[in-house]
């Protein structure tokens, strides 16, 4: 049985607003709402334990501070290091890594690339099971930013030193 979780429908009924009311106060555009909605609002969200849906927020900002992560077999101590590192420099930049496993397998591995472009994720690392680049094509069709370790032809340059420094 799933969980029934707070909407913002939710608080908005209860407080006797508008859905776009709720949205604005959580957003912080509080130009045009009373200091007593504003107060009504935030009780209410205090009351049910209000959790923003970051799916939700996913879609209408179009960016899920989510990374995926596929590497070829999570038992080699390079993937577990690789991962770890890259948890540290995302943490900080306030983006969340989904781990996957390929297990030595390109059909397992294609998999879950096809679920991560599924969840709209902003990149991809990649730690392939094969080194033909073409393997990996429908990242590029998918336009996810990826790292990888080196696989040929290069399909993603790697980053230029004067380039403006980024996550992807």
């Amino acid at each position: 049985m799933a969980k029934q979780y707070t909407t913002i429908n939710d608080i908005a009924h209860a407080a006797g607003v508008s859905k776009t009311t709720v949205s604005r106060y959580l957003n912080g555009h509080f130009e045009r709402m009373s200091e007593q909605t504003r107060q009504k609002i935030a009780q209410i969200i205090e009351e049910t334990g209000y959790q923003a849906n970051s799916q939700a927020q996913a879609l209408s900002h179009r960016q899920s501070h989510l990374i995926g992560m596929v590497v070829a077999d999570i038992e080699n101590i390079f993937s577990s290091l690789l991962f770890k590192g890259a948890d540290q420099v995302l943490a900080a930049a306030d983006y969340s890594i989904m781990l996957m496993n390929a297990n030595n397998s390109a059909t397992l591995e294609r998999r879950q690339l096809e679920r991560l472009i599924k969840l709209r994720v902003d990149g991809v690392i990649l730690q392939p099971s094969l080194m033909n680049a073409d393997t990996y094509q429908l990242l590029a069709d998918a336009q996810v930013p990826t790292i990888d370790r080196k696989v040929t032809p290069a399909k993603w340059p790697a980053p230029s030193r004067h380039r403006q420094p980024g996550l992807l």
